[in-house]
C-alpha cells in the first residue's frame, strides 16, 4: 500500500505469536472457552465457541495464550482461510487461542493497538498473506512471515486519530448489531410462545387436539409446506462465458446466507447470463434457504428482487395471510431438524421435494393476521438497522485506505482520542 507516511515491519511493534496447541483429549464441553480459525468471520472474533479447556487444567503456562482486548487474530492455516483476521471488542470473560490462530500483541509504547487492528483489516494485508500461505500442501503462514508485513507509521498521535475515527464507525456497527440481536430474539420468542408452546392470545379458551405434530389448536390445521408456500431454486451461468457475469442482477450463493436481509451479493449476472441458464429472479420478501453441505439451513430474505444459484431453494408466499415472518421463523426453529433431513454420502443435501413435504402449521387466520401485525415492524426495523451497517461498513472501508495512506489529513482534526472503544 502507497503511504506518505513511513512504514514498519509489525514485527518490531508487536509480538506475535501462535495460540497453545491444546491436545484433542484434554478439550471438553466446559470450562474456559478455546477461540479456533472459525470464530474469525468479517474482521471480527466471535464468541460463540465449541470447545473448552477444563478450569482444573488451566495453569501458568497459558497465560501467554489468553486474549486481550487489544489483540489482533489472524488465521494461519487453511485454503478459505489464511489470511483471515479479527478483533474481540469486548472481552467479556476467559478466552484461549489455539495453535493455528497468530495472536498480534501491539506493544501500545510505540504504537496504537487500535490502529494496528484498523490497518491490518484492509482487505490487502489479506491477500498478501493468502499469497504467502499458498504451497503444495495445506495453505498457512507462519508468525514470522505475519511478522513481515509493512503497515504505514504515522506518529503516535496521528495514530490515535486515525484509530478513533474508525473505531466510531465500528462502535456505531457494534450498537446496531446489538439491537438487531435484541429484535430477533424478541420475533423468535414470540414465535415460539405462540406456535410452539401455544401460548397465544385467546389460548386458555381453545381445545386442544391430536395431530400429526401432537396435540394442536382445534382450529389448525397441519399442512405440507409446499401447501403454503410455493418453492423454486435457480442456477449457475457457465463461468466460460465472461458476458453472463458482471451485470447488474443481484445473484446470491449459499455462503451469503447469515439468517437476515441480504442487500447486496458478491457477484452479479448480466440480463444474458439470466437467459441462458436455469437462474430466475426471485420477489423481495423472499426466503432463501441452503440446500447443500455444511450450510443446510442457513437463510436470509431478499431485501429486493434477485436470482440464486441451484444449491438455493427460494421459498415465496401464496397467500398473503402466509408472509415471510412466518416461514422465515419456522424454518429457524426447525433448523435441526431441517439439517438431520440431509442425506448423501459426498455431502449432506436436501432437495425441494423435501423441503415442501415438511409438516407445518396453519392457524387460524385471525392468529395469522395478530402474529403478521406483532412482527412485521420487528422486522422493518431489523431491515433498517442492517442497512445502516451496510452503509456504515462502506463509508468505513472506503475511509480506511485513504487515513491509513494519509491522503485524508487528521492533524487538524479536534477528535477525542480517549480509549472507550
Amino acid at each position: 500500500m502507497k503511504s506518505q507516511f513511513s512504514s514498519i515491519m509489525l514485527s518490531e511493534i508487536a509480538s506475535i505469536y501462535s495460540g497453545f496447541a491444546f491436545k484433542s483429549n484434554d478439550l471438553s464441553k466446559d470450562g474456559i472457552p478455546v477461540i479456533k480459525i472459525a470464530n474469525i468471520q468479517n474482521k471480527k472474533v466471535q464468541k460463540h465457541c465449541n470447545d473448552f479447556l477444563p478450569e482444573n487444567l488451566c495453569n501458568q503456562k497459558f497465560q501467554k495464550y489468553f486474549l486481550n482486548e487489544d489483540d489482533v487474530l489472524i488465521a494461519m492455516t487453511g485454503a478459505g482461510s489464511v489470511g483471515k483476521m479479527g478483533k474481540m471488542r469486548r472481552v467479556d470473560r476467559k478466552y484461549l487461542v489455539n495453535q493455528r490462530v497468530a495472536i498480534v500483541r501491539t506493544n501500545p509504547q510505540i504504537a496504537d493497538p487500535e490502529y494496528v487492528y484498523q490497518t491490518l483489516s484492509d482487505d490487502s494485508y489479506e491477500k498478501i498473506l493468502y499469497g504467502l500461505g499458498l504451497g503444495a500442501g495445506q495453505p498457512n503462514v507462519s508468525p514470522s512471515e505475519i511478522g513481515s508485513l509493512d503497515i504505514p507509521f504515522p506518529p503516535l498521535p496521528t495514530q490515535h486519530k486515525i484509530a478513533a475515527i474508525l473505531s466510531a464507525y465500528d462502535n456505531l456497527i457494534e450498537n446496531n448489531t446489538r439491537r438487531i440481536q435484541i429484535l430477533e430474539e424478541m420475533a423468535q420468542a414470540l414465535y415460539r410462545e405462540w406456535f410452539v408452546e401455544f401460548r397465544f392470545p385467546g389460548h386458555e379458551k381453545v381445545k386442544m387436539v391430536e395431530s400429526e405434530l401432537g396435540m394442536v389448536p382445534e382450529e389448525w390445521e397441519v399442512k405440507k409446506l409446499g401447501e403454503l408456500y410455493r418453492t423454486s431454486s435457480g442456477g449457475t451461468p457457465s463461468r466460460k462465458i465472461a458476458e453472463y457475469y458482471g451485470g447488474t442482477i443481484n445473484w446470491v450463493k449459499t455462503k451469503e446466507l447469515n439468517d437476515n436481509f441480504l442487500f447486496k451479493t458478491e457477484e452479479k449476472i448480466t440480463d444474458v447470463g439470466l437467459q441462458k441458464s436455469s437462474a430466475k429472479i426471485f420477489p423481495e420478501n423472499t426466503v432463501i434457504m441452503a440446500m447443500y453441505g455444511a450450510t443446510i439451513g442457513k437463510l436470509a430474505i431478499l431485501s429486493q428482487p434477485a436470482a440464486t444459484n441451484q444449491a438455493c431453494c427460494a421459498i415465496i408466499k401464496i397467500d398473503d395471510l402466509f408472509q415471510h415472518h412466518y416461514i422465515f421463523s419456522f424454518l429457524l426453529v426447525n433448523r435441526e431438524k431441517i439439517f438431520s433431513l440431509g442425506a448423501g454420502a459426498a455431502q449432506q443435501n436436501i432437495s425441494q421435494t423435501v423441503i415442501q413435504k415438511m409438516k407445518i402449521l396453519k392457524p387460524s387466520d385471525k392468529i395469522m393476521k395478530m402474529f403478521t401485525e406483532f412482527v412485521a415492524p420487528n422486522f422493518e426495523h431489523i431491515k433498517l438497522l442492517q442497512l445502516k451497517n451496510d452503509n456504515l461498513r462502506s463509508t468505513r472501508d472506503m475511509l480506511l485506505p485513504n487515513l491509513i495512506s494519509g491522503e485524508v489529513g487528521v492533524d487538524n482534526f479536534n477528535i477525542n482520542i480517549g480509549r472507550n472503544r
